[in-house]
């Protein structure tokens, strides 16, 4: 058996037993201190992701608001998008208003 089939993928919702157990280890500074970093970067790597764009400059909140899911949209905006994206002619909140777009 290889190197690569016996690693265990890393499962982010498991995230959280992990800090539980170093809570005990570690003196409440520290451990503060890693929770923090830890939440700050989930937040800007959550925010990238929402923000990337397609070929034709369409992020997911494009997308969520072209196809009229307005919930979606509510949604990815509360996470992290940016509504006022420029890269594309529209922004992504405007796609939505025309009611023949839904």
């Amino acid at each position: 058996m290889s190197f690569e089939q016996s690693e265990e993928q890393f499962d982010p919702r498991k995230s959280l037993d992990i800090l539980k157990e170093f809570r005990q280890l570690m003196n409440p500074q520290d451990y503060n201190q890693i929770c923090h970093d830890f939440k700050t970067q989930t937040r800007l790597i959550l925010k990238e992701v929402l923000n990337q764009q397609d070929i034709n400059f369409h992020s997911p909140l494009h997308i969520a608001s072209y196809f009229g899911n307005f919930q979606a949209a509510r949604q990815l905006v509360k996470l992290g998008a940016e509504p006022l994206s420029a890269a594309f002619s529209q922004k992504p909140l405007e796609i939505g208003k025309d009611r023949y777009t839904r």
